[in-house]
């Protein structure tokens, strides 16, 4: 009868979305008690493993995905910075492969630093200052970079909704 099929679909969808939510509790409180998640990365590992990158570039990118093994590798050194202004807050951070060179973005404006010659003292901070770049004025920056050719750093980011990038020179 056609007063049944409805009931009958609500009920299979009612009892279908209690059963999702049912297991995705379970998975939380599984992974939760014994730290196991499930990630589906065998696909990327085998496609990363096969691009042809090297040195401190593949190492950012193991980092990125939270390789655990390489980081015993590296050597880690606290750098300070200091921020033009205490409303500040920044959003990206990135630096050069020789870790000289430092952008930040807030979202708003890039922020530029160049590490200070004595970086295992954190006390000597390095000024983060605005970066005047015209390309970027009034745009929603989303991600940056630094990126170095015989000694002249410049930052790139990415703005307008992925659609572009920008690049603007480093000071120093």
């Amino acid at each position: 009868s056609p007063r049944i099929v409805p009931w009958h679909i609500f009920r299979v969808s009612a009892w279908s979305l209690c059963a999702a939510w049912f297991i995705a509790g379970f998975y939380h409180l599984y992974s939760v008690w014994t730290g196991w998640d499930f990630q589906v990365s065998a696909r990327l590992e085998e496609a990363f493993a096969q691009l042809p990158l090297t040195g401190s570039l593949r190492t950012a990118m193991l980092l990125e995905r939270g390789h655990s093994d390489v980081s015993w590798r590296m050597s880690l050194e606290e750098v300070g910075f200091t921020w033009p202004a205490s409303d500040v807050h920044p959003r990206t951070l990135a630096c050069d492969a020789a870790g000289e060179h430092f952008i930040a973005s807030d979202g708003l404006f890039a922020f530029a630093a160049q590490a200070p010659n004595a970086v295992h003292n954190a006390s000597v901070k390095a000024p983060f200052k605005r970066l005047a770049c015209p390309l970027l004025e009034g745009e929603g920056l989303q991600d940056a970079m630094v990126t170095c050719k015989a000694g002249r750093c410049q930052g790139l980011a990415l703005h307008r909704h992925g659609r572009r990038v920008s690049g603007c020179a480093l000071p120093g």
